[in-house]
């Protein structure tokens, strides 16, 4: 499965910079890593929404109890990146595929060396949705400079950093597209359900070792 991170940098005058990015897991589905929800389900589009920029920290994502809260004023959308899922078009009836892109082209301060988080929600809209993927890339957008800027970016789901994906996971094998009918390993979205933090966890030991005691 690869999702192509497209971006590409281009100059707007002599003065400003403009960037654009494009997210996706391959339009036709060859080799591609479909999404469902947690149920198993692919999602096609209304089904699903994808979008991407940046959260002022992870613990803002893994903390987070509801979508308002995940897309809160931590969360910074590149651009107008959010878009639906692919629809699932007779006679290619594929599946859990996404593209998205996002366009910005005057201060690009803001996300200059900001990690590129991808967030995938099951929902016409990120706003609406009730279970979600969020997933924090290695790479980092880029900064205007006099000079056009292009980069291609993989995820690859038998090379990404586990402990990036910070909500959601990786499921059984499903093929996409008749196209390719080959299954592949798939990403299924997830409830939001922060982390248990430090006092709860040694709450919970408390408990244990009193439940250990009264035995």
């Amino acid at each position: 499965m690869k999702i192509n991170i497209l971006a590409v940098m281009f100059a707007l005058g002599s003065v400003a910079q403009g960037a654009t990015y494009t997210v996706g897991n391959s339009s036709l589905g060859f080799d591609a890593n479909g999404v469902t929800d947690n149920a198993g389900n692919l999602l096609s589009g209304s089904q699903g929404s994808a979008a991407f920029g940046f959260f002022d920290s992870d613990a803002d994502v893994t903390t987070a109890t509801s979508a308002a809260d995940l897309l809160d004023a931590s969360w910074h959308i590149f651009g107008d990146s959010e878009s639906n899922f692919n629809a699932s078009t007779p006679p290619v009836n594929s599946q859990g595929l996404f593209q998205s892109q996002g366009s910005e082209v005057a201060d690009l301060s803001d996300f200059s060396d900001q990690s590129i988080y991808l967030v995938i929600g099951k929902g016409a809209t990120l706003a609406a949705s009730t279970e979600f993927l969020v997933y924090k890339f290695n790479e980092t957008f880029g900064s205007a400079s006099e000079e056009p800027i292009n980069s291609t970016l993989t995820f690859d789901a038998d090379t990404i950093t586990i402990a990036n994906l910070l909500v959601g996971g990786i499921g059984g094998d499903r093929a996409v597209s008749p196209l390719d009918p080959t299954p592949q390993a798939s990403f299924f979205t997830a409830e939001l359900v922060p982390e248990p933090s430090s006092t709860a966890l040694l709450g919970l030991g408390g408990l244990a070792l009193i439940l250990r005691r009264r035995r």
